[in-house]
């Protein structure tokens, strides 16, 4: 089906709810106490609906998604492949008043949702820093990242999955010793000077 088909009638409720239009896949809207940017990325022909949060003591508050320090992936599957199959418009209705009920709840409880139900939100490629700065915005006790222990179950979990981490340049010189420890329990340390961003592979 025609992207804009798609879109036209999503675009037209998310507006009716208080959505504010960010990008040509982004919409979003604030908590009630203004402390949360919640965001709905629309489907993109390919992949179904994403949502994220973004804090205003936290980060860029610019409601786009590639912005966001968490995402939900819990609608992900709506509206998927519409390139290739056409979806009926009350199809497409449904889907989207799904996703907004959900936002409902987030929206009315503020951070508390996202608290509540923290397994059903992914941090991305952050370093321990950084999710501990999520965290705290949280009001969620904050992990210990630079424990021996700790570093072992990461690296561990790491080659299970042939997992990444990633974060900064500032975040590994200042804490080098301990990042190239990674190297010792069978981890490569990659250094993107492109970016500015070291990566610890499994």
């Amino acid at each position: 089906m025609k992207k804009s088909d798609l879109h036209k009638p999503i675009i037209d409720y998310l507006s009716k709810h208080g959505y504010e239009k960010v990008n040509e896949l982004c919409y979003s809207i604030l908590s009630q106490d203004n402390s949360v940017k919640y965001i709905i990325r629309m489907p993109d022909m390919i992949n179904g609906f994403i949502i994220g949060a973004q804090f205003i003591n936290y980060g860029e508050f610019d409601g786009d998604i590639k912005n966001a320090p968490m995402k939900n992936f819990e609608f992900e599957m709506l509206l998927i492949y519409a390139k290739k199959y056409d979806y009926k418009l009350d199809e497409i209705m449904d889907a989207i008043k799904i996703v907004c009920d959900k936002m409902q709840i987030y929206i009315k409880t503020n951070r508390s949702e996202i608290k509540s139900h923290l397994n059903e939100w992914t941090f991305g490629l952050y370093s321990e820093k950084e999710k501990n700065d999520i965290l705290s915005c949280l009001g969620l006790p904050i992990l210990n990242p630079y424990s021996i222990e700790y570093l072992k179950e990461t690296a561990n979990k790491l080659k299970k999955n042939q997992g990444c981490i990633s974060f900064p340049f500032d975040e590994y010189y200042q804490h080098k010793d301990y990042y190239d420890e990674y190297i010792t329990y069978g981890c490569k340390v990659v250094l993107d000077k492109k970016l500015e961003r070291v990566m610890i592979l499994g």
